[in-house]
C-alpha cells in the first residue's frame, strides 16, 4: 500500500510552520478507548501508532484529506518530526486502523468496535480519555491497563460481597486498594519485570494511580542482611533495609485514579481514594506514593 500524506512535505517545512498547538481543531474532548486496545499497544508496541489514531478520533469524524497543514499540526501538537509520523501512519495503515482511498486522497479512521472485532477484544471496558493526556500518553496507558486490572479485582470482590448473603453491598464499600503485582503485569504484557515496574512508576508519576508499597516486619537486623539473604534465597529479591532492621517487600497496592465506563452499558467509576498514610499494622508497614 502506497502512503500518501502531502505534497511536498519536509521536515524542514514543518519545523519553520507558523502552527500552533491551539491552531489544531480537538472537536471530541471525551474519547472513551478499550482497555483491551491500551494494553495490545503496550504488548505490541504500537504505542505511538495509537496516539496518533486517538488524534485523528479527535479531530476528524471519520475520514480526513491530510494536507501540509494537516500534517504540520499533527506534528507540533504531538512533538514528532514528520519521519516519527509518517512511519507510524505507516503502522495504523498496514494493521487497517486507518484506511485510505487513493482516488479520493482521503484517509478513513476505523471505529473502536471494527478494531476490537479486528483484533479479538472481548472486554467494553474503557478509559475516558482528554486532550491533557497527549502530554503523558504512555503514563496513560500504562494507567488504563493498571486501573483495569483493579476493576476486574473489585468487580469480583462485589460479587463475592453479594453471594456471600451480607447486607447489600455498594462499590463505595469495597476497598480503594488492590494488589497488581509486577511479575503478573509482565506476564500479561509480555515485558521485563523491571519494565513492569517502570510501567507501575509511571503510571503513578502521571497521576493516573496511587500505590501503597507495603513492607513486611522480619525481625532481623540489617547487618545480617547477606546472611538472611543466603538463609532465605527464596526471600532475597524482596528484602529491603529501612533502620535498624530488615523488611520484606510485599506486592504494591494500587488505587485507580482514573475514570471507566463500560462502553454501551453506563459508568463504572473509579474509587478515588484521598486517605493520608502511612499505615502500620500487624507487622506490616504501608506507604502511599
Amino acid at each position: 500500500m502506497t502512503l500518501k500524506t502531502c505534497p511536498n512535505t519536509s521536515s524542514t517545512q514543518i519545523l519553520r510552520s507558523k502552527l500552533t498547538v491551539e491552531d489544531v481543531n480537538i472537536h471530541n474532548r471525551n474519547l472513551l478507548v478499550p482497555i483491551d486496545l491500551c494494553r495490545f499497544a503496550l504488548r505490541e508496541r504500537l504505542v505511538p501508532p495509537l496516539k496518533l489514531f486517538i488524534y485523528l478520533k479527535a479531530t476528524c469524524a471519520g475520514q480526513k484529506k491530510l494536507k501540509y497543514g494537516d500534517v504540520a499540526a499533527i506534528c507540533r501538537y504531538l512533538k514528532w518530526t514528520p519521519k516519527t509520523y509518517k512511519s507510524n501512519l505507516r503502522k495504523l495503515l498496514s494493521r487497517n486502523w486507518v484506511g485510505y482511498n487513493i482516488n479520493s486522497g482521503y484517509h478513513f479512521v476505523r471505529g473502536f468496535n471494527r478494531i476490537a472485532k479486528r483484533e479479538g477484544f472481548r472486554s467494553r471496558s474503557a478509559v475516558l480519555f482528554q486532550p491533557k493526556d497527549f502530554n503523558d500518553f504512555r503514563s496513560f496507558i500504562a494507567g488504563a491497563v493498571i486501573c483495569g486490572l483493579v476493576s476486574q479485582q473489585r468487580g469480583r470482590k462485589f460479587l463475592e460481597e453479594r453471594k456471600a448473603w451480607r447486607s447489600n453491598p455498594t462499590k463505595s464499600d469495597l476497598p480503594s486498594f488492590y494488589p497488581v503485582a509486577s511479575k503478573a503485569l509482565s506476564t500479561i504484557l509480555g515485558i521485563s519485570i523491571s519494565s513492569a515496574r517502570s510501567l507501575k512508576d509511571l503510571a503513578k508519576n502521571g497521576g493516573y494511580i496511587r500505590i501503597q508499597k507495603k513492607l513486611r516486619s522480619t525481625d532481623v537486623p540489617s547487618n545480617q542482611k547477606n546472611s538472611y539473604k543466603k538463609a532465605v534465597p527464596e526471600e532475597a529479591h524482596k528484602v529491603r533495609v529501612r533502620g535498624r532492621w530488615l523488611w520484606l517487600q510485599d506486592i504494591d497496592t494500587v488505587c485507580p485514579l482514573m475514570t471507566l465506563r463500560s462502553k454501551g452499558s453506563g459508568y463504572l467509576p473509579s474509587l478515588i481514594c484521598n486517605r493520608k498514610f502511612p499505615i502500620v499494622q500487624n507487622n506490616v508497614k504501608s506507604t502511599t506514593v
